[in-house]
Parts: structure tokens; sequence; C-alpha cells
């Protein structure tokens, strides 16, 4: 699991070849999920991002991005 101030990432999986792995988990906003098995990539984060500027949470990233997000969920997968 990997908490991001509110946001944790559950049953974090990892999946695919020896060059891309994709990463597939469950996203949790304050302990509520968000979505569940989402795959880990462009448009998540694009549609992530959105949500989080939506309701003002854009803060919360700082200057993440989606490669640095994929490090730290492979690094954290069970």
């Amino acid at each position: 699991m990997l908490n991001i101030v509110s946001f944790s990432f559950k049953d974090i999986n990892t999946r695919g070849g020896e060059n891309e792995d994709t990463l597939v988990c469950d996203v949790y906003f304050q302990d509520e999920i968000l979505w569940h098995r989402v795959v880990i990539g462009t448009k998540f984060w694009q549609d992530l991002r959105a949500l989080c500027k939506e309701y003002n949470l854009g803060h919360m990233f700082g200057k993440m991005d989606l490669a640095t997000l994929k490090i730290l969920l492979s690094s954290n997968a069970d």
C-alpha cells in the first residue's frame, strides 16, 4: 500500500513483460474507494489530477509525475 496525503493505493499488482510492466491497484480517498482495479497509466494520471484540481486538491501531488508514481507503486507492490 502507498499513501499520498489522503489517497491510498492498495492491492498493487505488477503485470506485463520484461520491459513494460502494467500496474493495477485500487485507489481510495480517505478510506473510500474511488477506483477498483484501475490500470495506472497516462489516462488514469490525467483523470486523477483533473479530479484533484476540481476539488482544489491539486497541491497534494506537487510536481509528481506518472513515472515517479509508477516507481513508488512498484516499490510498494504486494
